[in-house]
C-alpha cells in the first residue's frame, strides 16, 4: 500500500490500481485509489495484540498450548522444554492426545465448560519418556480471529513426589 494525499493535504493509506485500456487508437490508464486506512489500523492493532500475547506467553512459567480441535496450533517455550523438545515447530500440528490419556483429554476439555477457573491434574509422557504430573487450566479465547482452546500447564511433579514421600513416612510411624 501507499501513502496518498487528499486535496485538503491530509495523508491516508491507499491501494492503487492501474488498468490500461485502448479506445480507438488512443491508449489510456484508469487509476483507482482506494482508502484503506481503517484496514491498516485494524491490521496493526491485531499485530500488536498478537505480539503482546506472544511476549506474555513466553514469559510465563506455565506451559501454554493453543489448540484447534485438539491439534496444537501454537505453544510457548515452557511447554517445549517440559516436553523435552527443542523448538515449538516440532510440536505444531501434533494432537494433544499424543501426550495424554483419553481420560486426561476429557478432564482438560471439561475445564472449558466452567465459567470460573477450573484446574485438573493430568499426567503426560515427554519425548524422552518421563512422566510429568501437571496441573491444567483451560479456557476458550479468540485467537487470530477465531475461537480456540488455550490450556496452561503447571508442573507439579516434584510436589506430588514430596506429598507421596510424606504420606509413606507417616504410614511407617502409625
Amino acid at each position: 500500500h501507499l501513502l496518498a494525499r487528499r486535496s485538503d493535504a491530509s495523508v491516508f493509506h491507499s491501494e492503487v490500481f492501474m488498468v490500461p485500456f485502448t479506445v480507438g487508437k488512443r491508449s489510456f490508464i484508469q487509476v483507482i485509489v482506494r482508502d484503506i486506512s481503517e484496514r491498516v489500523l485494524y491490521e496493526n492493532s491485531i499485530r500488536e495484540s498478537e505480539e503482546r500475547f506472544r511476549l506474555m506467553s513466553q514469559a510465563a512459567i506455565e506451559g501454554m498450548l493453543i489448540l484447534e480441535n485438539n491439534y496444537i496450533i501454537d505453544c510457548n517455550d515452557q511447554w517445549v522444554k517440559m516436553m523435552d523438545y527443542r523448538r515449538p515447530e516440532e510440536l505444531l500440528g501434533k494432537n494433544i492426545r499424543d501426550f495424554l490419556s483419553e481420560g486426561d483429554v476429557r478432564r482438560i476439555e471439561s475445564t472449558f465448560d466452567h465459567k470460573s477457573i477450573n484446574k485438573t491434574e493430568i499426567r503426560v509422557q515427554t519425548k524422552e519418556g518421563k512422566t510429568l504430573v501437571l496441573e491444567a487450566t483451560g479456557s476458550e479465547i479468540l485467537y487470530l480471529g477465531s475461537p480456540r482452546s488455550v490450556v496452561l500447564f503447571y508442573d507439579i511433579t516434584q510436589r506430588k513426589r514430596t506429598e507421596q514421600a510424606l504420606e509413606q513416612s507417616i504410614d511407617r510411624y502409625k
